[in-house]
């Protein structure tokens, strides 16, 4: 359709979508400053967990491994941290495979075998230690979710 007023053609569909695209460049030219602006944790020299607490309650976290456990770090909430591994992990083969555990910091001592009776206890599947620290961890609800993270190579 067209509509001429004053000697000007107007389109309503092509100025539509120019004012798409103008605001879709505002939001991504703000969320790129918010980004850039924002202070992070420096990364350890030996490996570690970089995990982010979304939820309302700090957290503990472990990494298991066939009857091991071994604590890694609490991480407040609405925080990121980076967490180095225990040395003991961190001496293993990249290769090995790891359970991150993330215990709500309300519930007493964690062990492998009282896991089934606390309820806040959030497990995830079994990981290399290479994989565990190559990617960012974040707990949102009853969710552990794991994002590849473009900030620490």
């Amino acid at each position: 359709m067209r509509i001429t007023h004053g000697g000007f053609v107007r389109r309503p569909a092509a100025f539509g979508v120019l004012s798409l695209l103008a605001l879709a460049a505002v939001g991504c030219a703000s969320r790129g400053a918010s980004q850039a602006g924002r202070t992070l944790p420096a990364r350890a020299s030996r490996p570690a967990l970089v995990f982010e607490n979304a939820g309302i309650e700090p957290v503990k976290l472990y990494l298991a491994e066939r009857g091991h456990e071994w604590f890694v770090g609490y991480v407040s909430p609405g925080k990121t941290e980076v967490l180095p591994l225990p040395a003991a992990v961190g001496a293993t083969p990249i290769s090995r495979q790891f359970a991150l555990v993330v215990v709500p910091s309300t519930e007493s001592r964690f062990t492998r075998r009282a896991s089934g009776a606390l309820p806040g206890i959030i497990t995830s599947e079994s990981f290399t230690r290479d994989y565990l620290t190559s990617m960012r961890w974040k707990v949102v609800g009853r969710w552990v979710v794991a994002m590849p993270d473009p900030i620490w190579p």
